[in-house]
């Protein structure tokens, strides 16, 4: 995120950092600064913070699955990845909506 936003010329200025995303949700309600979050991190019922959409100025995060394609495959397998591809399209279709 840092070398997207100096490649577009601004310098971004860190009043501190996390990793955990209630703790930088509960910072941004506290007025401390703004939070640059993944949007599956997000609590959008939340009242005590403004919510900005991005999408048209950060690359969106790709999440791959990837498995050998010569190797046995168990039904276990299988089943995750379908629910996987499920659960991202569900996602998909949350936030985007």
């Amino acid at each position: 995120m840092e070398r997207f936003l100096r490649s577009r010329g601004i310098e971004p200025r860190f009043v501190f950092r996390a990793e955990d995303n209630h703790l930088l949700l509960g910072l941004a309600a506290q007025g401390v600064g703004a939070a640059i979050m993944p949007a599956l991190a997000i609590e959008r019922s939340r009242d005590d913070v403004v919510l900005v959409d991005l999408e048209d100025e950060i690359p969106r995060r790709r999440i791959g699955l990837v498995r050998h394609p010569d190797r046995y495959q168990t039904p276990a397998a299988t089943a995750f990845m379908q629910l996987a591809r499920q659960t991202a399209a569900d996602l998909a279709d949350r936030i985007l909506a």
